[in-house]
């Protein structure tokens, strides 16, 4: 984190912050303490990883979950002017800097299989061609590679570009259909492979980039997604996690009335034991909104193997 306050000019002063499993960032090893006098802080600014890692440069090799964790970056610049001691938490907002590519096995010969390896070659900013290792170690098989924001894919009809090998031990060759592509900042490129013999044929689509709190990056602030109707969807367990957090924090009325709008849980949400032991139930006097899933109003969740998940504390 990077603050600049009136007392300290036009200089910037840096901490370490980590966050917790209780939703609240620490300075690592001491943060920030205002001084005794009129002193505010003019802007904020919070990135992950912190800059030292940073400087270490792009890191090509994600196959260990520490690597992969740490090639994603974000960055929250808070809206908040003039920074005063208060009880009131400051809303970080972390946006992507980086790009995701997810890679997805797909075809009757290839039902059920997943993705145990898989490197790719690319040219970042017409340099030499370089080899990157993806992170293979998701549930469902998907291989996953964070790039910068600006890396091309340029590719001719049937280019090779990488190999995998698949869960049933056979490895392919990746080949693309034709692409001509610019990656953008927060967004995941889904590349399909097909099989043809031994080859992968790949072709790529788009998709929104959903911060997921298992992914290992701990954010506050993964908000649930207004629609049109200014009523707020739900769809991973990081945001059902942060509607709580909203809810029970921001009901001072200088901001968006978290504890009066309603929710529409996805009917697909679903919770590990992990992430439904970090959700802290809405004190239920403090709620004057509406909770539903598949159109019926709700006061609870079911989760995992018939886990019950109540989304309210009655007592309170």
């Amino acid at each position: 984190m990077t603050l600049k306050s009136n007392a300290i000019s036009s200089t910037s002063q840096t901490y370490i912050y980590e966050y917790g499993a209780d939703g609240i960032f620490r300075g690592k090893p001491s943060g920030y303490f205002f001084p005794l006098d009129n002193t505010y802080i003019d802007e904020l600014t919070a990135i992950w990883p912190r800059e030292a890692i940073r400087q270490q440069g792009l890191v090509t090799d994600q196959r260990e979950l520490d690597a992969y964790r740490l090639s994603d970056q974000l960055i929250a610049v808070a809206s908040t002017v003039g920074i005063m001691p208060t009880d009131a938490p400051v809303p970080l907002t972390f946006v992507r800097e980086t790009t995701l590519l997810e890679f997805q096995l797909a075809g009757r010969n290839v039902a059920g299989l997943g993705i145990v390896s898989l490197i790719l070659e690319l040219e970042l900013d017409g340099s030499t061609p370089t080899a990157f290792w993806a992170y293979c170690g998701n549930e469902n098989g998907h291989a996953q590679l964070i790039l910068p924001a600006g890396t091309a894919i340029e590719a001719p009809d049937g280019y090779m570009i990488g190999r995998i090998r698949g869960s049933d031990g056979a490895d392919y060759t990746i080949i693309m259909e034709a692409t001509d592509i610019t990656l953008q900042a927060g967004t995941k490129y889904v590349i399909t492979l097909t099989p043809r013999g031994y080859d992968m044929l790949g072709s790529v689509g788009i998709g929104g980039w959903i911060q997921e709190i298992e992914s290992g990056i701990a954010i506050p602030f993964v908000q649930p997604v207004p629609n049109t109707d200014g009523d707020y969807l739900v769809q991973t367990a990081a945001q059902l996690i942060t509607m709580s957090y909203l809810i029970r924090h921001y009901t001072d009325g200088t901001t968006i009335q978290w504890p009066d709008k309603r929710y529409i849980l996805s009917e697909d949400l679903d919770l590990t034991d992990e992430e439904a032991q970090q959700y802290i139930p809405v004190p239920a006097s403090l709620f004057n909104g509406k909770v539903t899933q598949d159109g019926e109003e709700v006061t609870s969740i079911i989760y995992g193997d018939g886990q019950v998940l109540e989304l309210f504390d009655e007592n309170q």
